[in-house]
């Protein structure tokens, strides 16, 4: 859930962006690339849920049934290990959507302003976002602003190309669970040599670190409670592998319920709440008796 107030911090006014709101955001990635979102994607709550059920639980599916020609098949061994969900309070320029001096973002709030960020080498080490300093000239996104895309917006029709089932079961996810994302480029980085002055956004405060495997048992745990007449019917082997192909389908069948992935079943999808509060129990304690998971 996205927490938008007036910033109250020590950080020095000059490296405030102007009409500076706080927002919460998480970000997923392995515990060495967690602690800074210059050139990071992030996430409010719903939008960090989605980016892991849809790019990461449902994988290993995507990849056997595409056999290995699914866009995310190649990423898996750079990002997708010792990971862990990081929730951080960022500064941004508050006037959405931020202007650039480079020209217009698209008027798509599924789009505006947002660029994907990824390591730009094997090792994760080095990022960069895909935006463009100069993007009159080139084309794309400007880097001299803070992205934010409306999931249920960009989403909208079968995501992906629409080229496997996984696809059409990301665009229903959207529509069910929304989020926002966030792009957070060095050159829009107040203080930051990248950004030639300008001052879009800042970091402000790192407030706790979980295993994300802590997180994402407690979505596991409401979805097969929601569920449990379809993983009843999986084998035992494939109800505890939770990437098997009965339990992937049970999964999404149970979320999304009726629709167009699967237009011949008759349960009701499950709620946005269902899933969000689980999970974001897992930072508001370190008690997993109480729901909440230790901090790293």
């Amino acid at each position: 859930m996205l927490v938008y107030t007036l910033v109250a911090s020590s950080t020095p006014l000059a490296l405030l962006p102007q009409s500076p709101e706080n927002v919460t955001v998480y970000g997923l990635r392995p515990k060495n690339l967690s602690f800074t979102l210059e050139n990071k994607d992030s996430a409010d709550a719903a939008g960090d849920i989605f980016f892991w059920i849809s790019d990461r639980l449902v994988a290993p599916y995507a990849c056997r049934v595409s056999e290995g020609k699914w866009w995310g098949c190649h990423e898996q061994g750079t990002l997708d290990h010792d990971s862990v969900y990081t929730k951080s309070v960022i500064a941004v320029d508050g006037t959405w959507p931020n202007k650039t001096k480079y020209g217009e973002c698209s008027s798509d709030p599924g789009h505006a302003c947002y660029a994907a960020c990824n390591p730009s080498d094997q090792s994760g080490s080095e990022w960069r976002c895909n935006c463009n300093s100069n993007p009159n000239r080139y084309g794309g996104v400007p880097c001299d602003v803070v992205g934010r895309a409306d999931i249920k917006v960009r989403y909208l029709e079968c995501a992906d190309g629409c080229h496997y089932p996984n696809d059409q079961w990301k665009s229903d996810l959207s529509k069910m669970l929304g989020g926002l994302w966030y792009s957070t480029p060095s050159e829009a980085e107040c203080g930051n040599p990248a950004g030639n002055g300008e001052c879009r956004w800042t970091q402000l405060e790192v407030l706790k670190t979980i295993n994300a495997s802590c997180a994402n048992d407690k979505v596991l745990a409401a979805v097969q409670a929601k569920g449990e007449d379809c993983f009843s019917k999986c084998s035992a082997a494939d109800r505890k592998n939770v990437t098997s192909d009965c339990s992937t389908i049970c999964f999404f069948q149970t979320v999304v319920g009726k629709s167009k992935s699967f237009p011949n079943i008759t349960n009701a999808q499950m709620s946005s709440e269902e899933l969000v509060q689980p999970w974001l129990g897992a930072f508001e304690s370190d008690d997993v008796a109480r729901g909440g998971c230790p901090s790293l």
